[in-house]
């Protein structure tokens, strides 16, 4: 109950001081989501993430301001800035009961597509869903260090997602030496 009251302050604070920068006194909604997008570029987002992101944002919790009519933002506001299981069928990579198939299956992370290049400058598209396989195929001490650096990252309240590209990163290096 206490790290859920925790969690909901912090997002809270966080839709606060989001609310509090010099885009939300914007009131174009065209506008206003470019300056986010950019706020969001500067945050560490990619192009794509940062407009689909801060459109969510408009359309999830400015809508009423932006979009009085409800032209542009055709979804009710519960449609937007949803989270994606990365495996819909957790039960083929790993065993029931088993930390990663609970890790994974707990934390609902969002499926995403990471470009990466390898050491020799080709570029490979790595889904979240290759990463999560990846793991599975680990044993031993490299499925232990896996497993203790998500752990650390759960225990910090860290991004997994982070984590996630770091390891997509390595995938293509070795689809590179693999040539």
């Amino acid at each position: 109950m206490e790290k859920y009251t925790v969690r909901r302050i912090a997002q809270r604070v966080a839709l606060r001081k989001l609310a509090k920068d010099e885009c939300s006194g914007i009131k174009d909604i065209h506008k206003y989501v470019k300056c986010r997008a950019e706020k969001l570029k500067e945050d560490g987002a990619d192009e794509g993430a940062a407009f689909g992101t801060a459109w969510g944002i408009a359309c999830k919790h400015k809508r009423d301001v932006l979009d009085p009519k409800n032209e542009i933002c055709t979804m009710p506001a519960s449609g937007y800035l949803k989270k994606k299981k990365a495996s819909a069928d957790l039960s083929r990579f790993f065993k029931k009961g088993e930390y990663l198939y609970d890790f994974f299956s707990e934390k609902k992370i969002r499926e995403q597509m990471y470009e990466k290049e390898d050491q020799n400058g080709v570029a490979h598209i790595i889904s979240t869903e290759v990463v999560v396989e990846f793991i599975s195929k680990t044993r031993g001490g490299e499925r232990k260090k896996i497993e203790q650096t998500l752990r650390m990252i759960d225990f910090k309240n860290g991004r997994v997602e982070h984590f996630i590209e770091h390891l997509a990163n390595a995938i293509a290096n070795l689809y590179g030496t693999s040539w």
